[in-house]
């Protein structure tokens, strides 16, 4: 989780054969999962054959198989129709994260919001570990998943998302995020729920936003989950003090950037430094006309009549992974 970018700004239908391969959660050969303590787990009763990790049921229900992994890609959006979600059950699928991205691609189309995202999960900047059980993952009328942020503890990001990383789970809050759902036909179909997720923009720190009515939707292969979409509301208040921050730094770090063309620097004067000082901060950033309506929010959470919430979706994928036990204080 380290890296050398410098900047400013505060700153988602297997067989059951597949479903048991993603189950043999340990990264290396062997069969024992890293993520338990092992002769813990056998004492609990919580080690299956070949080391598949089974969870203990509180009811005394047949218990659910976990697949654990790691996110290794986040698609963003680039329209406000695209990676959406009907979030109010009125027909409309509403992404106003893709509606933003849309406005800043075409007003500064050499500027790429998705390039950083990617770069900033190759240098570790942000880990997010997902746990996904049900009784099986072909079909399943119950299933849950759970998002936890992610510690690198060997300190090496090029191994991340090579099955060889040793990741655990976060001491820092928050601890987790959990959806309820379905598995049907291998599809993977959890929420609507509150979802906790580090927002990909800008540089690191990088901060986590509550996502409300979230909805997350995936493919669950051998290899983790595919074809992943979450989606959901952002409050006001962390459109305000975190997306827009993240997004407004990124487009900052790029025009002060001496590997930037003369003409992006350009674009980016004449949209957003408008007091001529050779940088870009928040408030000129939100205060443009083509931003300030692309975040207007769109969505009336509380039935008020004025709207109070933001629309956002992303992709994603993840990779088979071992989640360890979160490293103990000291």
């Amino acid at each position: 989780m380290r890296h050398g970018r410098k900047g400013r700004g505060a700153v988602a239908r297997t067989s059951i054969l597949g479903a048991l391969q993603l189950l043999a959660v340990g990264c290396g050969t062997g069969t024992t999962p890293r993520s338990i303590d092992a002769t813990a787990a056998t004492d609990r009763g919580l080690l299956g054959d070949a080391g598949i990790f089974v969870a203990p049921h509180p009811d005394g229900a047949a218990p659910a198989l976990s697949a654990q992994s790691v996110i290794n890609h986040v698609q963003l959006p680039r329209s406000g129709g695209e990676l959406s979600f009907d979030l109010v059950a009125d027909g409309v699928p509403r992404n106003r994260l893709g509606v933003l991205l849309s406005v800043l691609g075409s007003a500064a189309p050499d500027i790429k919001p998705q390039d950083a995202v990617d770069l900033e999960l190759r240098r570790g900047a942000f880990l997010l570990l997902l746990d996904l059980r049900a009784p099986a993952f072909d079909d399943a009328s119950s299933a849950t998943l759970t998002a936890h942020l992610g510690l690198d503890l060997d300190g090496l990001p090029a191994n991340n998302f090579t099955g060889a990383a040793e990741l655990a789970i976060s001491p820092e809050p928050p601890l987790f995020a959990t959806l309820t759902g379905r598995i049907k036909q291998g599809t993977l179909e959890v929420g609507p729920g509150t979802f906790v997720v580090p927002l990909p923009f800008g540089p690191p720190p990088h901060p986590t936003v509550s996502i409300s009515r979230a909805r997350l939707r995936a493919r669950v292969d051998s290899l983790g989950l595919r074809d992943g979409v979450l989606g959901g509301l952002l409050s006001r208040a962390d459109v305000e003090e975190k997306l827009l921050p993240g997004v407004a730094a990124h487009f900052a770090e790029v025009y002060r950037s001496k590997d930037s063309s003369a003409k992006t620097k350009e674009v980016l004067r004449s949209l957003f430094d408008t007091n001529g000082d050779g940088n870009i901060d928040l408030r000129e950033f939100v205060s443009t006309s083509i931003v300030s309506l692309a975040i207007q929010p769109d969505v009336d959470t509380d039935g008020d009549g004025r709207m109070d919430a933001l629309s956002i979706g992303v992709g994603f994928t993840s990779t088979r992974c071992a989640i360890r036990n979160p490293p103990a204080r000291r």
